[in-house]
């Protein structure tokens, strides 16, 4: 796999293998993935949530990187009062 581009879902199998590459792929993803909603989220504050859509992100989650996920979105940041992250759903509300 090493050099070769690969679809998400070649790299989704690879990594249920056990390829030791595609499971360190799918967790940086999965931690830039949660840094850039985090940015986002802090950027333009939408009340209502922020919702990903599609395979990239459901298809991460599912592999067992909701983790770094969370991870990189809780991690500490300058507003650290207007983020609640609930662990139960993994929805993010805003402090009032």
């Amino acid at each position: 796999m090493h050099g070769t581009p690969q679809d998400g879902a070649t790299i989704i199998a690879a990594h249920a293998a056990g390829n030791p590459q595609a499971t360190a792929t799918l967790d940086l993803f999965a931690r830039l993935m949660g840094a850039w909603v985090k940015d986002v989220a802090l950027q333009y504050l939408p009340r209502d949530g922020l919702f990903l859509a599609g395979s990239v992100a459901r298809g991460v989650i599912e592999a067992g990187f909701a983790p770094a996920f969370l991870a990189a979105f809780t991690s500490p940041h300058r507003f650290p009062d207007l983020v609640h992250i609930d662990a139960r759903d993994y929805r993010a509300r805003w402090r009032h």
